[in-house]
């Protein structure tokens, strides 16, 4: 029987930050600017400094599939990947303390909106008496919390059972953080289901943690990222709106009682 639910949350709880228009040459504006506050000068334009961010983040993805889906912290992606080829040697003390704010920069800055139908389907959910927690990737210590607490939401979720890849040093769809954050919850891996957007990360990593059930939720606006591997990896369960997803734990019970 499924006793608690797990969330991802870009693109589960939240919109995608891909709905956002021009986010990440906004961003690159306001760490650029933060960077010249601290005396650090790369010589770059906000767009570039964008760029270098993308590029970074997208270089290191790459590299942690190939080492067990480690990650790392935020001023190792900051020196070793986003800008490696123009960090000075003087810098690098002053980047390594304010590394947390630059990634919270570029993260929180166009924060998507609560999906709809969230707070209602947490609070249903809550009130039936299923634990609630949270797996995401994220290269940020808080950003997490802080779109939680904004929102009035964090109160739904076990404060033992919020696992950030960066704290726990490994990503989705590594089983590490699956089994992590089941033991947290002090339930087995077939006692939990997994709702996320991904199917690369979401559904696949929680299936392979042998999770009761993996849930997999549609974009709020309908049009779907090709994902390698989609047929061979998509659940029975899908839904379009969180609250959809009470009623469907409730049928997934019912089955599992049938067994």
């Amino acid at each position: 029987m499924i006793k608690a639910v797990v969330f991802d949350v870009g693109g589960t709880l939240f919109r995608s930050d891909s709905v956002e228009k021009d986010r990440e040459l906004i961003a690159g504006e306001k760490i650029d600017n933060f960077f010249k506050m601290n005396k650090i000068n790369f010589n770059l334009t906000p767009r570039q400094v964008a760029d270098h961010m993308v590029a970074g983040d997208k270089n290191f993805k790459k590299w942690s599939k190939t080492q067990n889906n480690i990650d790392i912290s935020p001023y190792e992606l900051l020196a070793n990947w986003a800008f490696k080829d123009v960090l000075k040697k003087e810098n690098d003390l002053r980047l390594k303390i304010i590394a947390p704010q630059v990634i919270n920069l570029w993260k929180m800055c166009g924060t998507p909106n609560i999906r709809k139908g969230c707070a209602k389907a947490l609070a249903e959910l809550s009130k039936q008496g299923f634990k609630l927690g949270i797996i995401s990737n994220t290269t940020s210590h808080t950003n997490v919390i802080i779109r939680l607490f904004k929102n009035n939401i964090y109160k739904y979720f076990d404060e033992y059972a919020i696992l950030l890849s960066t704290s726990s040093q490994y990503r989705k769809p590594g089983t590490e953080i699956f089994f992590a954050v089941v033991d947290s919850m002090g339930f087995k891996p077939e006692e939990v289901a997994y709702v996320g957007d991904r199917i690369s990360k979401d559904i696949v990593g929680s299936r392979a943690a042998g999770f009761g059930a993996s849930i997999r939720i549609l974009p709020e606006s309908g049009i779907e990222e090709p994902e390698e591997g989609q047929e061979k990896n998509d659940t029975p369960y899908i839904i379009k709106n969180l609250l959809e997803l009470p009623e469907m734990i409730k049928k997934i019970n019912l089955k599992l009682k049938k067994k």
